[in-house]
């Protein structure tokens, strides 16, 4: 197959730093972001847009992952959009500590602020996974991801799925703060439950501040929790309809 890769931070002890900015356009199939070493990946300001699209001879699909074997941060900010679309290919997927292709042992944070700043997940089975190891818990992951200040992450409204402490073992932390920041997780959210509803690790969801998050379902596994606040106005999760 056909695929093109840009891997920041590839081997133990390395360590490396990319930064789109500026109105800049990146097109690549994936992102990988901490492989084994220390990565940061910065998309910064309006106009700026990483597109990341699956081959449709490739075999990776499209998305990306930040810390899978070693140690990664993503910030999106300041109106910045990152566009993956894994319709052509094999799927779509975003993980935050781990890698359903490596697995897991790793590291990474994701950070999306900003009025405008998006990343946005289409295409074949879209998920976004927080904390993943594929080795029943032998290889720990641990992600933290926040989306604050009107940031957004959407998948799928009808095939995209979530999950925050995705795998036994692992452990996922997700913050949504202010007016307009959201995560719509399309048709299932898992909080210590992976996307498939299977048991997970340590989920733990917090929403304040009118943050929202939405989902046609949200499962809480006995390792999750769902926290909010009231104060001045909040929002709580939407609940299953």
């Amino acid at each position: 197959g056909i695929d093109a890769n840009i891997t920041v931070g590839r081997n133990s002890g390395s360590s490396g730093t990319m930064t789109v900015e500026a109105g800049a356009t990146l097109n690549v199939d994936t992102l990988t972001i901490g492989r084994g070493g220390s990565a940061t990946v910065n998309v910064l300001g309006s106009g700026t847009t990483v597109n990341l699209v699956g081959d449709a001879e490739g075999t990776l699909g499209a998305g990306f992952s930040v810390g899978s074997l070693g140690t990664g941060n993503m910030t999106v900010s300041n109106g910045a959009v990152v566009n993956i679309d894994g319709s052509a290919g094999v799927g779509s997927s975003v993980t935050i500590g781990g890698s359903p292709l490596l697995g897991g042992g790793g590291t990474g944070s994701l950070t999306v602020s900003g009025e405008g700043s998006k990343i946005a997940v289409v295409g074949n089975t879209p998920s976004f996974r927080v904390g993943l190891d594929l080795s029943a818990g032998t290889t720990p992951s641990t992600g933290t991801v926040v989306i604050a200040a009107g940031g957004q992450v959407a998948l799928d409204p009808v095939a995209g799925s979530g999950a925050v402490g995705a795998s036994p073992g692992s452990t996922g932390t997700l913050t949504v703060t202010g007016a307009g920041s959201l995560l719509d997780a399309g048709a299932f959210l898992g909080i210590g439950r992976d996307f498939d509803d299977t048991p997970g690790g340590t989920g733990t969801v917090v929403v304040a501040a009118e943050g929202t998050v939405k989902a046609a379902e949200i499962h809480i596994g006995t390792g999750g929790t769902l926290a909010g606040s009231r104060g001045d106005g909040d929002r709580q999760p939407d609940e299953p309809g």
